[in-house]
């Protein structure tokens, strides 16, 4: 088992492992501790943990109510779909990026304070070892998936020629400051 991430009260996130080798064991699930002698195991977009379906949280809100990070999802086989499990042991689907090459595979990465808003990337799996660039984004129920890089450029005019921003790492408390990675030309 491996924890990820912690929130301010002490509730982590992270994930635990069957035992076994895959197909018909060894997967990993997702998993949160909010205190007391047991970890509640959190559901995948495939149904309840078990052992040929993924989840794993890589990120956990400060005040401990939201966790994201990934599942398998019905239609992808073995390619992660990013999530966010709000107050709930079952996740939402984060939307991937709409256009360019399609992307079918991500992760949530980063949450705020109260894990209303989510960032990380998305990236087109073309087979085994073939990928897509990765392209950050930044997610909320309201306004849905938005590809961080023309987000930025469109809502405050920020020139990012050159640049492509591969993904969200951290956000701030109030959703106002992000890190993350990126390449330049």
């Amino acid at each position: 088992s491996d924890f990820h991430a912690v929130a301010d009260n002490g509730h982590l996130g992270g994930q635990f492992q069957f035992g076994g080798t895959a197909p018909t064991g060894g997967a990993r699930n997702a998993m949160r501790y909010i205190g007391g002698t047991a970890c509640t195991a959190l559901n995948t977009l495939l149904g309840a943990p078990s052992t040929q379906y993924e989840a794993v949280v890589k990120a956990i809100s400060r005040n401990g109510s939201s966790h994201g990070g990934w599942s398998y999802y019905p239609g992808g086989g073995a390619l992660s779909r990013p999530v966010v499990w709000r107050n709930s042991t079952s996740p939402t689907a984060v939307p991937f990026i709409a256009g360019g090459d399609s992307d079918n595979a991500g992760e949530v990465l980063a949450l705020n304070g109260d894990g209303s808003l989510a960032g990380g990337y998305t990236y087109r799996v073309f087979s085994p070892g073939n990928d897509g660039p990765r392209e950050a984004f930044i997610w909320d129920a309201v306004h849905g998936t938005r590809q961080l890089q023309s987000w930025l450029t469109a809502q405050y005019g920020i020139d990012l020629s050159g640049w492509n921003l591969q993904e969200v790492r951290a956000l701030s408390a109030d959703g106002t400051v992000l890190a993350g990675n990126g390449l330049h030309d």
